[in-house]
Order: C-alpha cells, then structure tokens, then sequence
C-alpha cells in the first residue's frame, strides 16, 4: 500500500510549500510546525541572493496554527527553505510525532518534512489525496517522484518532524 511520496524540489526561492499543498485545504486543519529555517529576501531588489543578503524567517518550533494563520504565513514573498517540518491534524490536538509507528497510531493527517533544500517526503493516510499530491508533484516537475510503500523497509526510517 501506498503510505507517501518522496520527491526533489529546486534548490532555488519559490512558494514550494504552497506548491506542494496545492490540492489541499490547508484552512481545515490544525497545523504542528515543527523545525522550521526558511529565509526570505530582505532587499528585493538584490539579483545574487547571500546569506548575508537573506534574513531569516522566524516561525517558532512546535507551534500549532489553525489552517487560515499558516495559509497567512505562507503567502509572502518567495522564500527558501533549508528545512521544514509541517503536521497536518483534522480535530484533534497535534501531538508529538517522532517515529513511522506514532504517525500510524496518531490523528496525524499527513506529514510534509523538507530537508536540505531539496529532499521532501510526504505521508499521507488519504490515498486519494496521495493520488492527487502526486500527480500535484508531476504538475509542478518537481523531480525523482517515488511513491513510499508500507511494506517498504525504508517507509519505517522515513523523517517526522
């Protein structure tokens, strides 16, 4: 069974996690965002972007937001992510997520976890809405686009946030 997709996105500024999330909701649900750098530009005028032309964009680890304050967040200028955990909860209260085994056994959603820039995994318990994040992924070309199985040994090591 298919439990999530791992894919690449570019290495660049962009509105990635609004990418990704496209063909979800994210104003029904309770959000965890957990280890979260990402950096925007604090001059827009500035072609060759260093870090030293960056400032970061602050956004406390393990704080919960309702649907519409992180749809709020994420509407900015572009930004870029080194990395970035994200939980998605229907009703419940966002617990701590730290293994393959709690998220099955959690009211957790889905999991969005972005590392090093470019590495994204994301596990999905709605398989229609793994279908459409996919065929999301396609639509966007983002690259190495890779279902995550259950019966995979590598599902159980994936990264929660």
């Amino acid at each position: 069974m298919k439990v999530g997709i791992e894919f690449e996105i570019p290495n660049n500024f962009g509105k990635y996690i609004n990418d990704i999330l496209a063909p979800i909701d994210i104003t029904k649900y309770k959000w965890k965002l957990d280890w979260i750098e990402m950096y925007i530009k604090e001059n827009r005028d500035i072609k060759n972007h260093t870090i030293e032309n960056l400032k970061e964009f602050n956004i406390p680890d393990c704080e919960v937001v309702q649907g519409k304050e992180l749809e709020r967040i994420l509407n900015i200028d572009a930004y870029y992510i080194i990395f970035c955990g994200l939980q998605a909860f229907h009703d419940s209260l966002p617990v701590e997520i730290n293994t393959y085994s709690e998220y099955l056994n959690s009211d957790c959603t889905f999991c969005l976890t972005i590392d090093d820039c470019t590495n994204v995994i994301l596990l999905c318990k709605d398989v229609d809405l793994l279908e459409q994040l996919s065929e999301n992924a396609v639509r966007n070309d983002f690259k190495n686009i890779e279902y995550i199985l259950e019966d995979d040994p590598h599902s159980k090591r994936v990264a929660i946030p």
